[in-house]
């Protein structure tokens, strides 16, 4: 739990549920990715807490309408799923399963703004949400030029950084496409560059993460790229970047 000054003496910690929600407004479950055991979980905070709670799952794939189907007050239930480092990502999808109250999902939003995060809504249910997926579908083709010999590690991950990442920091992929149009947009993008970006996806292949001996090649060069640093000391640099580059955005549209 963590009371309203939201400060570190303010956190309590629990290991039995029923004294953990007990006081509550709202509830982030952060469960592991098990369908089974936050299904149960849904249950049983779906049993503990009063009507007017809402609970905000962390699932970064699953469905709330899977997860919240044996519960009495599926409109209570709604997608908050954040990012890590989660205390300096502001971005959080939310959503909700075909139950839930979409007033439920206004009041999370609001809470979430409140906090400095910056919400985006899934239109309809998908497994993975919105970030995961273009993620997986990023890391697909970073693992095939890997698989492939077309690339190692570094230069993909060099080609990212000091290529479209830094565009993407400001303003995303649809609007780099659109300020690549000139003064056409992307209309204009689209018309020229649709043959050849059809052409890439076609060429495009799924390559076979589960094989052993892709995964020990590709554990292999991520150690080589950094020279085997600890993960923890790559991390906090991560951290310390990110919030130098939060300042430098700060969290503007503008």
């Amino acid at each position: 739990q963590l009371g309203h000054a939201a400060t570190p003496g303010s956190l309590s910690f629990h290991t039995d549920l029923a004294e953990a929600v007990a006081g509550a407004d709202f509830v982030q479950e952060n469960a592991p990715e098990r369908p089974d055991m936050k299904a149960a979980l849904f249950a049983d905070l779906d049993r503990l807490l009063p009507p007017d709670v809402i609970v905000a799952s962390s699932t970064s794939s699953l469905p709330i309408t899977q997860l919240a189907a044996d519960c009495a007050m599926g409109a209570r239930f709604v997608l908050g799923h954040p990012f890590n480092p989660v205390h300096l990502m502001p971005l959080v999808e939310l959503g909700g399963g075909e139950r839930t109250d979409p007033a439920a999902i206004d009041t999370a939003e609001a809470l979430y703004v409140s906090m400095g995060k910056r919400p985006i809504r899934l239109q309809r249910e998908i497994f993975g949400h919105i970030a995961n997926r273009l993620t997986s579908a990023m890391f697909r083709e970073a693992v095939s030029l890997v698989a492939s010999g077309a690339a190692t590690i570094e230069d993909v991950d060099k080609a990212i950084r000091y290529g479209p990442a830094l565009k993407w920091a400001i303003q995303g992929e649809f609007t780099t496409f659109h300020t690549s149009g000139g003064e056409g947009g992307l209309a204009h993008f689209l018309e020229h560059f649709s043959p050849g970006i059809m052409k890439r996806w076609d060429s495009m292949e799924t390559p076979d993460l589960m094989d052993p001996a892709l995964r020990t090649r590709l554990a292999a060069q991520i150690e080589q790229a950094h020279g085997g640093k600890p993960v923890a000391q790559i991390a906090a640099r991560q951290d310390a970047m990110l919030l130098t580059l939060l300042q430098i955005l700060g969290h503007s549209d503008e």
